[in-house]
């Protein structure tokens, strides 16, 4: 999270709203392999989904409290900018992923669910700008306007993991690295640092989750290296104040993320988990999360649930309008949403305390042995596909009991 001084000049985070029991966890254990952390790693990621990261007494975590402060600068500074400067970078999709329109209907109109920064963009043509979001553009569960915008950079132009099949000859919209609005470009170094530094920080929770659970510590790792292409972008966000009655609602539906794990930096409140044992429709089963100075808010994705055979939990998640007198500013955030390197392998894995799956029964074991050899970017193309067809929901997944630890 950002650093003390911004939490200071904010509107407190009230005392009188349901706040999540959002685990604690510690970086700097983490690195010290501290057997205990990392339990408690795979504890929060197999119930809820989500934990805080806390940065303290780690210094590659120090350095980044300093880079996310800096981030919050570019935010505002783009934001900042004009409507017609903004729009100059906004997002336009192209009519449909798969090349025809599916009912009339363009199945990549909503970022959410498949951001058209994702390098599986780069197999088709006829699509412009690609890094701004506009306020209101998509829509939430109720079919009103969303209210936030962000701009995204990804991290294959800011690692320079860009594949050639990205570049267009001639065609400046479509060569890397990417032209960005100057709050942007002035700020790259700080950009790049927050990329690599969380990356540090996500390789240790990926450590820690892969020996909890038995396998070799690079298991998950080895499935998103940050020096391979894929679609693991830094998303800046800007959600508008609540100053009036009917202003006071959903400004993000209700959502899982569809990559690996996501690190989040805010100050302002606005997150909200759904409780594992609620509905979505139960406004009662929303709780929000209280953003710490100097800790990042962690949650696992919709692939980790896939790779571990449902181990892991991609929590439902929001944002809501902010608490208290924080709804009376704008709403800053900062997000690494990691996904896996393009060409990974969606199937299971085998071994350790993941479950076989043979024991999901005959349907589930067939569905397994079909991802075997489906890319990371066809999974996902078929995820939203599904979702956009009706064939799939929006929900939690994962959180299945867990097998013992060998002894070793």
């Amino acid at each position: 999270m950002a650093s003390p001084s911004l939490f200071h000049s904010a509107p407190p985070f009230p005392t009188d709203v349901p706040v999540a029991k959002i685990p604690k966890i510690s970086l700097a254990k983490l690195a010290r392999e501290d057997a205990r952390e990392s339990e408690a790693v795979l504890a929060a990621c197999n119930s809820i989904g989500f934990f805080l990261l806390d940065l303290n007494g780690d210094a590659t975590g120090e350095d980044m409290i300093k880079d996310v402060d800096e981030t919050f600068e570019a935010v505002k500074n783009v934001m900042e900018m004009s409507t017609e400067e903004k729009m100059h970078f906004c997002q336009k999709p192209p009519q449909c992923f798969t090349g025809s329109v599916e009912g009339g209907r363009n199945i990549s109109s909503n970022p959410i669910l498949f951001p058209i920064h994702h390098p599986a963009f780069s197999r088709i043509s006829s699509y412009t700008n690609l890094s701004y979001k506009a306020f209101g553009a998509m829509k939430t569960e109720t079919g009103k306007p969303d209210r936030c915008e962000f701009y995204v950079v990804t991290q294959d132009d800011l690692l320079g993991n860009s594949p050639e099949s990205c570049i267009v000859k001639d065609d400046p919209l479509h060569k890397h690295p990417f032209t960005n609005p100057p709050p942007i470009e002035s700020r790259k170094p700080h950009l790049e640092a927050f990329v690599r530094r969380g990356q540090h920080a996500i390789s240790l929770i990926l450590r820690a989750l892969s020996t909890q659970l038995g396998l070799p510590e690079n298991a998950l790792r080895d499935r998103m290296p940050s020096d391979r292409s894929s679609g693991t972008i830094i998303r800046l966000i800007r959600y508008a104040p609540s100053l009036e009655p009917e202003e006071k609602r959903t400004g993000l539906l209700p959502h899982t993320d569809y990559g690996s794990i996501t690190l989040l930096a805010n100050v302002i409140g606005g997150l909200q988990v759904l409780r594992p044992d609620s509905d979505p429709s139960d406004e009662q089963g929303w709780e929000y999360v209280k953003p710490e100075p100097r800790c990042l808010i962690v949650n696992m994705a919709d692939a980790m649930v896939q790779w571990t055979g449902g181990v892991l939990r991609s929590n439902m998640h929001r944002v809501n309008f902010a608490p208290g007198a924080q709804a009376t500013v704008p709403r800053y955030s900062v997000a690494l949403l990691a996904r896996p390197q393009i060409d990974t392998k969606m199937g299971r894995i085998v071994g350790g305390r993941i479950p076989l799956a043979s024991e999901d029964g005959e349907d589930k074991a067939k569905q397994a042995e079909e991802l075997k050899d489906v890319s990371a970017i066809e999974w996902e193309r078929r995820k939203a596909m599904a979702l956009h067809a009706g064939r799939d929901i929006a929900k939690s997944r994962g959180g299945r009991l867990l097998k013992p630890l060998a002894a070793g």
